[in-house]
């Protein structure tokens, strides 16, 4: 049988292998399917993310469009819609459902033929402004607000577009709103901010051929300013220039800083070592310090990375004229004529002339644009002119920084009659060359009399011998002379001086207490026997001395006593290096023996002599005759010796006068009443062996015998408040009054009181005070010389007080805020600081700049029961007759602000310095080093130069916007001198000058170093004034320009008291020290009813002077008290009156047909304005042109700078 192999075989394997390729098939099949679906979900989402970015990008080009037609013209202004709050006294935005919409307003006042809110009408108030009395609102000037679905503005919308009002509109998140601005910006849900969308449509051809309008998404967007924020990311361009004290290095960045001090700002903490390295954005704090985070949330509306500004005219439109090239060029040495361009229709082609004037309209031109008579403006022969500034600027030549020193500068001299009688009425032909108040150009530096007066001792000495011995009376006279040099230079007085003092030289008393034992004594005249009307009469002589910074000289006599020389008055010298002494003074003996005056010659033997049978032991005044003994005169003169040092009175009379002060209510025109003395109120009468002997030292004058006039003291004495209201009495010297005037006299508006010294200028007569006693107002001996204090005692405990500062070669004229240091006035009752400086004339009525009274013959010391026509013609004697042509009491610092602030700014800079910063604009920065070169084109040396290119080509870097409603901005604005190195760590300084003769003063509580030294700031301090400033903005705004915001209101209300920022500084921290230890009761004065005084009618109104209008404090002004001026000097060469730089944000969606979101986008883009126009004029390009049928002005031409797409989470 065979053998048979057996093979099994494996069946279904086949299957498996077949069942196994469907599955990978299906798998792949699957894979396949998978990817294409989200091949075709991805496609989807990128089409409707792409639709929603392109949705957003339309948002922003409209926006952007918006931006264009209602922010590119000049005279348009971004406002906030806080500004609305129903309750501007707190910080929290009351009333306003939309705070942080942006809304645009016009400063072109259409209800005004001459575009302007602000008129001139020289016959009722002057300067006036539109908007007082009307219901002018700011909501009602708000002609949009930029956010989608108001575009086209308030006066486009129609049908079913409403026009989104910020205060009203309500807008509860849904699906038509959207949350622009929202937690991944702030924390504060106050702080968010929701804009309405719009939807956004495409056509859709359908397949029966027609077509159909279909949703496809929508978009949103909101516009910010970022000048209305404090800029946080640029370096000083000064910052490797560190400050000396010593030599005015590195003083650019207390005049021009830029660095915004962010870590004032609440919520941002100190995490920086090295100042002078900024941050890139707001967000960068959340490097430096993780604490920094919720800060940086809550202050997304105060802080920026980003923002310039256009150097223009707000209020006018046009670019801003460079006053720098006016001030820094010359023409053969004079003061150059810079020429209008070729439209001077306009205000911002109109050029300057020397003999422009400060006040008023500048000149014709500019006249007739606002509609004003130029030959009816009523202030032509008294305003300053622009020549003042250029040799005010050009003083910096002369001058470096620290110890300077500079001798007498004395003013313009009349060149015609002194007066219409040849100087033989109230000047007694004794002021043949008085200085000339009108239209100031030239630069005076003299010293400032701060007290003249005198004190007199009474003494006797026999003559003859046996029953023939009578008795003589000497008069000893002690004068005291104080003068005080208010400048931060050595002032030397290198010719001698005379002062002309005219007293109550006339005077009986009573000896011995017995009524009928009197004799009559006057001081001098000009003869030998008694001089009538001039019997008050007494010069005396002070010598060539050196004044040091802000020290005030007392002189007095020294030596053995002398004869009252009154024939040659350089024999009356006094002397400043020793004290007075009772042993030391001018005496005069008084023995005629038949004297038509002997009828004030009684005693036992009626014998009309003035010798005396016994020797008196005592004596008081007690006048007999009140019109016979009361003085014809109260006035004093100081003359500078150029032509003889030992005068006459002939050669008196033809020395240029420094200063006249009439100290009288009548001016010399009747005899205002002696002053008698109380009962029991005795002087000793020292008994003498014989006209050699003299009364010794340790005996004193009776304080009561003094007699003169003193500047006002900051505090009055006791007497002087006993006597009137105190309120009369309450005055801050460099407040409303101009220390520095050659001319000192009452004006119509002073107040008067029923009681002497009847009227209350600056100036003053004392009362009896044992307050003024010899010994109380000792000098102080200081360096060799006896030294005094200008607004108090002499043991006051202040040794200078350095009120002005002179321009250096290191500083320069850098800021217009700078110029307030110049004199521009020869009258005592305009303010000692004008530029930058609003505080309302307590003599004008605050609805215009200056009295409705109408300048005609005797005005003002005559009508209305002013005065009598003899005391009016004296008066116009003293200002020469100008008041018959012109307006002598006017607001002087509006004036001079509004013709500054909004027109003109400066580069800071040489025409070297400025070539140099052309290029290379890093290296060498100019002085101002806010403003960066913006046009680079070619060589800009010379544009930059010129007075109309210079703003064409710059921009200012980080410009602030004064519309600003954020405290926490303004503070950070506020601080930016903190930790320069100038005062101490962590302290904002705000020095008047920048060589201060004093300390640091780091208190706000009251100390002397308030007149020494500068102050400085805490960040509390600068907490409370930033709150206050933001409260003024949102009651005062809009600011129809720069100057608008420095100067007070022409109103009623109490905006017209005083500018923002002054404002804000009574009501916060800074300045409560002084306010507190010399204030000024704001409250009205009552009318005390008629004078007594001879020959004067009953006066209708005493009190015209309103003490409402006064500052805060009598320390006003003192270099440690704050103003305006202070702070405008540091920050105002950055501040704007309009916003140019702005933040869009803008929102899309994608959405399909049936309405659902598909898709979001967010971005963000920085649009700046930029000086160039969008269709230049025909002149120079410069500036758009006037718009001609119909044309839209789309003024300057706008530029992206900056873009981003933002993640939902930075939203």
């Amino acid at each position: 049988m065979k053998a048979h192999n057996v093979r099994h075989a494996i069946k279904g394997f086949a299957l498996i292998a077949t069942i196994s390729v469907l599955l990978l098939l299906t798998m792949v099949a699957v894979a396949f399917l998978s990817l294409s679906a989200l091949t075709v979900k991805t496609s989807r989402f990128e089409w409707a993310q792409e639709e929603a970015r392109a949705n957003a990008r339309l948002g922003l080009m409209i926006a952007i469009g918006e931006l264009q037609r209602d922010l590119g013209p000049d005279q348009r202004i971004a406002v906030s819609a806080s500004l609305l709050d129903s309750n501007p006294d707190t910080l929290a935005i009351e009333g306003v459902n939309n705070e942080q919409w942006m809304g645009v307003v016009s400063s072109r006042f259409d209800q005004n033929q001459n575009g302007s809110p602000f008129t001139r009408d020289m016959d009722d108030g002057g300067l006036q402004d539109a908007r007082n009395g009307t219901n002018f609102r700011i909501r009602d000037q708000v002609t949009n607000y930029l956010v989608s679905g108001n575009e086209g503005g308030r006066d486009k919308m129609r049908g079913a577009r409403q026009y989104q009002d910020a205060l009203t509109e309500n807008l509860p998140l849904g699906q038509d709103v959207v949350e622009i601005v929202s937690r991944g910006s702030v924390r504060n849900p106050r702080d968010f901010v929701r804009v309405r969308k719009v939807v956004t449509e495409k056509l859709r051809l359908t397949p029966d051929g027609r077509t159909e309008i279909r949703p496809n998404g929508g978009y949103a967007w909101w516009v910010q300013s970022n000048n209305q924020k404090a800029h946080v990311g640029r370096p000083d361009t000064h910052r490797n220039s560190a400050i000396d004290h010593n030599n005015g290095t590195g003083m650019q960045r207390m005049l021009h800083p830029q660095d915004a001090e962010p870590f004032v700002i609440e919520g941002i903490a100190q995490g920086q070592d090295n100042r002078d390295t900024r941050v890139l954005t707001p967000k960068t704090f959340t490097i430096i310090s993780e604490s920094n985070r919720i800060g940086v949330l809550n202050n997304f509306h105060a802080m920026t990375s980003f923002s310039s500004s256009v150097i223009c005219n707000v209020r006018d439109g046009g670019l801003k004229k460079n006053l720098s090239a006016f001030l820094h060029n010359s023409d053969n040495g004079q003061a150059p004529e810079i020429r209008d361009l070729n439209d001077p229709s306009r205000p911002c082609y109109i050029g300057v002339s020397p003999n422009d004037f400060l006040i008023g309209p500048p000149n014709e031109r500019h006249a007739a644009i606002r509609d004003v008579d130029f030959n009816d403006t009523q202030l032509q022969d008294i305003a300053p002119t622009f020549e003042l500034l250029w040799n005010w600027a050009n003083l910096a030549n002369e001058f470096s920084f620290g110890y300077a020193s500079t001798g007498i500068r004395e003013q313009k001299i009349w060149r015609g009659a002194p007066s219409r009688n040849g100087g033989a009425n109230v000047y007694d032909q004794e002021n043949l060359r008085p200085a000339d108040p009108r239209n100031l150009s030239t630069i005076k530096i003299t010293p400032v009399i701060v007290e003249a007066c005198v004190y007199y001792n009474l003494a006797t000495y026999p003559r003859g011998t046996g029953s023939e011995q009578q008795n003589a009376l000497r008069l000893c006279l002690y004068p005291r002379i104080g003068l005080w040099n208010p400048y931060n230079v050595e002032m030397r007085l290198d010719k001698p001086m005379l002062l002309q003092l005219f007293l109550n030289g006339k005077k009986t008393v009573e000896f011995n207490g017995n009524v009928g034992f009197t004799r009559e004594i006057y001081y001098g005249g000009r003869r030998n026997t008694f001089d009538g009307q001039y019997g008050g009469q007494v010069y005396f002589k002070l010598p060539a001395v050196t004044i040091p910074p802000g020290e005030t000289f007392i002189f007095s006599m020294g030596g053995a006593p002398r004869e009252l020389n009154i024939n040659q008055f350089g024999a009356n010298i006094l002397q400043a290096r020793e004290a007075p002494s009772s042993d030391s003074y001018l005496f005069k003996d008084y023995l005629q023996v038949r004297t038509s005056r002997g009828q004030y010659a009684r005693d036992e033997d009626n014998d009309p002599s003035e010798l005396m049978p016994i020797a008196p032991t005592s004596y008081r005044e007690r006048p007999l005759s009140y019109k016979e003994h009361g003085a014809d005169n109260y006035m004093f003169m100081l003359k500078y010796l150029q032509n003889n040092p030992n005068p006459t009175i002939a050669s008196f009379r033809n020395e240029p006068a420094l200063v006249y002060a009439s100290v009288s209510l009548q001016a010399g025109g009747g005899d205002e009443f002696p002053l008698e003395w109380p009962t029991g109120t005795e002087g000793i009468v020292h008994q003498l062996t014989g006209p050699g002997d003299h009364v010794d030292a340790g005996n004193p004058p009776h304080p009561f015998s003094r007699d003169g006039f003193r500047v006002r003291w900051l505090d009055e004495t006791a007497s002087n408040k006993g006597v009137n209201n105190e309120l009369f009495l309450q005055e801050a010297p460099l407040g409303n009054w101009n220390l520095r005037a050659s001319y000192i006299c009452r004006n119509p508006y002073d107040n008067l009181t029923n009681r002497a010294p009847y009227f209350h200028g600056i100036y003053t007569r004392d009362n009896p005070s044992d307050e003024l006693s010899w010994d109380n107002l000792n000098p102080v001996l200081r360096n060799g010389f006896q030294t005094g204090f200008p607004f108090g005692k002499a043991n006051f405990g202040v040794d200078t007080v350095v009120a002005f500062e002179v321009p250096t070669r290191e500083v320069g004229i850098p800021s217009l805020g700078y110029l307030r240091h110049l004199q521009l006035s020869e009258y005592v009752w305009h303010p000692s600081y004008t530029i930058g400086t609003s505080v309302a004339d307590p003599k004008v009525p605050t609805t215009g700049t200056i009295p409705t009274e109408i300048p005609g013959n005797n005005r003002g010391w005559s009508s209305a029961g002013l005065g009598t026509g003899y005391w009016a013609q004296l008066f116009s004697d003293i200002v020469f007759y100008l008041p018959e042509k012109n307006h002598l009491i006017f607001d002087m610092s509006y004036e001079v602000n509004h013709n500054l602030w909004s027109d003109f700014f400066l580069t800071g800079g040489t025409p070297n310095q400025v070539a140099n910063f052309a290029q290379d604009p890093i290296r060498s920065p100019l002085n101002n080093g806010n403003l960066r070169l913006w046009d680079r084109n070619g060589d800009p040396t010379n544009d930059l130069n010129d007075m109309f290119r210079a703003a064409g080509r710059l921009m200012i870097d980080g410009g602030f916007d004064v519309h600003s409603t954020n405290k926490e901005a303004w503070k950070a604005l506020l601080a930016t001198t903190r930790d320069t190195g100038y005062g101490s760590p962590n302290r904002t300084p705000f020095p008047r000058t920048l060589f201060p003769q004093g300390q640091e003063n780091d208190k706000a509580e009251y100390s002397t170093k308030v007149f020494t030294g500068f102050r400085s700031l805490g960040d509390q301090e600068i907490d409370s004034l930033a709150e206050a400033i933001v409260r003024e903005v949102k009651v005062r705004a809009p600011f129809f320009g720069l100057s608008d915001f420095v100067n007070r209101r022409l109103t009623e209300d109490p905006t017209g008291r005083n500018g923002a920022i002054e404002a804000a500084l009574e009501q916060s921290l800074p300045n409560r020290g002084q306010n507190q230890q010399f204030p000024i009761t704001k409250q009205s004065l009552p009318n005390q009813g008629g004078l007594v005084a001879e020959g004067n009618p009953r006066q209708s109104d005493l009190t015209r002077s309103d003490q409402l209008l006064k500052p805060a404090s009598t320390g006003y002004g003192t270099p440690g008290y704050i103003t305006q001026g202070d702070i405008l000097q540091v920050i105002g060469s950055g501040l704007s009156a309009r916003s140019d730089t702005f933040k869009v944000r803008s929102y899309g969606e994608s959405r399909d047909i049936n309405g659902k979101v598909l898709a979001k986008a967010w971005c963000e883009a920085v649009v700046q304005r930029t000086p160039e126009p969008v269709r230049p004029d025909q002149v120079t390009g410069l500036n758009p042109r006037v718009p001609q049928d119909g044309e839209v002005n789309f003024g300057r031409r706008f530029q992206i700078v900056s873009f981003r797409w933002l993640h939902a989470d930075e939203v």
